[in-house]
């Protein structure tokens, strides 16, 4: 049985559903998580990873709600998983948590395009309510790459702020990217 909603909201044509995971989960995250890498995604991994690395990533990813250091949302759509959040909890500074969030460009098995249509800005906003309720969070970190033109609006446009530029400090493909560090405070 899947956990309850968190949110349910309409964005276009489908009905978008946020919830936090079940070890089954394991599965349509890999999934996500391999199409954003086909695509060549900014933060998604840059190889195909095996079945094996997914199922621990999701123990872990539940052992970590279970003990309040994480907080994690799956997004869903007619019952694909179609991106996901999540805040960690700074490990030494345990008022502050880092942000990461991934969502499908498209559908699965579809042209129908999910960016520009609502679910970033409600996801964004459902994890931070989520750190800031469950994980007692007071500020939310991250790091964008700064040719990712639309999350970095997405984020200010969320409050996010400005913190650091780095540059050439991450490998896509190759290619040295900048990087941009923000963070919002709760």
């Amino acid at each position: 049985m899947k956990p309850e909603p968190v949110k349910e909201f309409f964005a276009g044509d489908h009905v978008v559903v946020f919830r936090y995971p079940c070890f089954r989960d394991w599965r349509g995250i890999m999934k996500k998580t391999s199409s954003l890498t086909k695509e060549k995604s900014f933060g998604a991994p840059q190889e195909l990873l095996p079945e094996k690395y997914h199922r621990k990533q999701m123990r872990d990813r539940l052992n970590a709600i279970k003990e309040h250091v994480a907080v994690y949302l799956v997004v869903e759509i007619g019952g694909q998983v179609i991106g996901a959040a999540s805040i960690w909890k700074t490990p030494d500074k345990p008022e502050e948590g880092w942000l990461e969030i991934s969502i499908r460009s498209t559908l699965p098995g579809t042209d129908d395009q999910l960016h520009g249509i609502g679910i970033g800005g409600n996801l964004v906003y459902a994890i931070l309510h989520q750190a800031k309720t469950v994980l007692e969070i007071k500020i939310v970190k991250l790091g964008v790459y700064a040719v990712n033109h639309g999350a970095v609006h997405l984020y200010k446009k969320c409050g996010f702020v400005e913190t650091a530029r780095k540059r050439r400090e991450k490998n896509h493909y190759g290619v040295m990217r900048d990087r941009i560090y923000m963070q919002k405070s709760l």
